[in-house]
């Protein structure tokens, strides 16, 4: 790094820079002059009388205005949430305190003090129901600090449900480590990494003994992307004291507290948090009963709504071949689960995925795995041809009708889950396909016709002209049709998983999916044969002549066969793929 970016990364990363331009070219470090909005009485957004109030702290070398604006839409992060319709209920207010790099400062315990000062005339911690601090960098440091020295006092142990911190160095930053070779500032030194850092160490130890910690859900987000080459805040200072998974973002320490808009993942994880936190009681039911008029807004995510999965959800009536939907967070209760059929369908999660038991199935391919039914048998065959003519032979039985083949399984559908974030437990899914249906048994054959009478005998006067005629012999019985072959079992379905790189290394440990293939169904039964006929009687004899003999008899049908099949014994294994998420987070 060249003389002059050590310098621009001094001044402007150190102790976790704040820094409120993201403009400023890399060799030209930003001004440190205060504005109108770095300190004072808070900027207050929204005040509406509504029963909760959001906080937006910023950390060093910050202000409350700056820290949050987008430069390219003019917008600040304050405002974003004002025109959000379903976050009506807050108010909404901007802190801001005096922080600079030059000189001896206030320490964060002092910030700590001027944050319980400035708020307290607004009657904010007796008027509302719900206060949420939206802190980034350094100012998590001071919400903490806050709620350590006041929380017990201000009896807010109830007022508190939820903290969303911003690349907060929990455990102290290598930047501030740097830039204590050019500052002096007590905010610098209280950044430190630990075990050096004694201060950041009383601040933890306060906060584990503080009953708040144990009542208050504490969000995380943290950057991915260096500023000035440099990782402000990483994964390992961010997560201490977070009680949520972390959410890893796109950007750097910098452009991470300025969305642009409402679809950007950090103004996401806020509102789902919201949803999750102080609108629980909001969650939107998913039903089978309430599924037909939730769909425009699944598939349309507007708004992001979280949703709370209630028993099993039929989805296959409803769903085209393959659908998308975008959701906030998606909570599960016990025993619910989403059945998607032979459909396929992407879910979109911007919040977090939480199955309410550990390894919890969420989603199976069919209600009832039951096969198909077995194909009726065929009705017996009919008897042979009536043989025509004295002493004539009977006639074979038909052949038996051959069994029909079995149904084949269904194969299950695809399910694609796309996780910004870790899911809150491990979470099962089963995409089975459904077993191939038996196959039906093959007809009985006909019976054999029966041989006709033989001729008479003719006597003469004193002999014998012609003897009784032998008897038509017997129609053999009809071969037994052949066995129907079973049904194929149905493949599998795929479970997609896409997902940040910076969750690859645990998002394997937390996803399941049950691998039992579909057999095929049993072969069916060949048709019996058919019984023989009877066999013709022997002529009459007459004077001189005896009577014929009778007919040959036969043999009853061969049973039907079943034919060979080759097809695989099982449909193809349900299987579990892990894709990366490139898109922008």
């Amino acid at each position: 790094m060249s003389t002059m970016r050590t310098g621009a990364f001094l001044t402007c990363l150190a102790l976790l820079l704040s820094c409120t331009r993201g403009d400023n070219p890399p060799d030209t470090p930003p001004s440190t002059a205060q504005t109108p909005y770095a300190a004072g009485a808070p900027t207050i957004i929204r005040q509406t009388g509504a029963p909760n109030l959001l906080v937006f702290v910023h950390g060093v070398v910050g202000d409350s205005r700056t820290t949050w604006l987008n430069s390219s839409t003019g917008k600040t992060w304050p405002q974003l949430v004002a025109e959000d319709s379903s976050l009506q209920e807050f108010d909404i207010v901007m802190h801001g305190f005096e922080t600079t790099l030059r000189g001896t400062n206030q320490t964060i315990s002092d910030l700590a003090d001027h944050l319980k000062t400035r708020l307290q005339p607004l009657g904010t911690f007796e008027r509302y129901r719900s206060i949420v601090f939206v802190a980034h960098s350094m100012g998590g440091l001071v919400v903490r600090e806050f709620l350590n020295r006041y929380g017990q006092q201000l009896s807010l142990n109830d007022k508190i449900p939820m903290l969303y911190l911003v690349s907060v160095p929990s455990s102290g930053s290598i930047a501030a480590d740097a830039a204590r070779a050019i500052s002096s500032s007590h905010q610098v030194l209280a950044l430190a990494t630990l075990p050096d850092n004694l201060w950041l160490q009383a601040n933890q130890q306060n906060w584990l003994a503080n009953p708040l910690s144990k009542r208050t859900r504490t969000y995380c987000a943290v950057e991915t992307e260096p500023t000035y080459g440099i990782m402000v805040v990483g994964r390992g200072t961010a997560i201490p004291f977070c009680t949520e998974n972390l959410l890893a973002v796109r950007r750097n320490h910098i452009d991470i507290a300025k969305p642009a808009s409402s679809q950007d993942d950090i103004y996401v994880g806020l509102l789902v948090a919201l949803q999750e936190t102080v609108l629980k009681d909001k969650l939107v039911a998913l039903s089978q009963e309430t599924l037909p008029a939730l769909l425009g807004q699944l598939r349309s995510g507007f708004p992001l709504t979280s949703y709370n999965v209630r028993g099993a959800v039929d989805l296959e009536p409803v769903l085209a071949g393959q659908e998308s939907w975008t959701v906030g967070s998606l909570v599960f209760e016990p025993d619910s689960k989403l059945f998607l059929g032979t459909k396929s369908l992407t879910v979109d999660v911007k919040g977090v995925l939480r199955p309410s038991d550990a390894g919890q199935e969420i989603a199976r391919s069919f209600v009832s795995l039951a096969p198909p039914a077995k194909p009726a048998k065929p009705g017996a065959a009919g008897a042979g041809p009536s043989p025509s003519g004295e002493g004539a032979h009977g006639r074979e039985g038909q052949r038996g009708t051959d069994g029909v083949v079995g149904t084949d399984g269904r194969p299950s559908g695809n399910l694609t889950l796309v996780l910004r974030q870790l899911p809150a437990q491990r979470f099962t899914v089963a995409l089975l396909g459904q077993a191939g249906g038996d196959g039906g048994d093959g007809g009985d054959g006909g019976p054999g016709s029966s041989g006709t009478k033989g001729n008479a005998g003719e006597s003469g006067v004193f002999d014998c002209k012609r003897g009784g005629g032998k008897g038509g012999n017997a129609g053999p019985g009809g071969p037994g049709g052949t066995a129907g072959l079973p049904g194929a079992g149905g493949n599998g379905g795929t479970l997609t998983v896409v997902h940040p790189t910076t969750l690859s290394a645990e998002i394997g440990t937390l996803v399941a999916i049950d691998t039992t293939a579909a057999n095929r169904g049993q072969p069916g039964v060949g048709g019996g044969g058919g019984s023989p006929g009877g066999v013709g009687e022997g002529g009459n004899g007459s004077g001189h002549c005896r009577g014929g003999p009778p007919g040959d008899p036969a043999n009853p049908g061969p049973n039907g066969t079943v034919p060979p099949d080759n097809r695989p014994a099982t449909g193809s294994v349900p299987r579990l793929s892990f894709q990366p998420l490139t898109a922008p987070v």
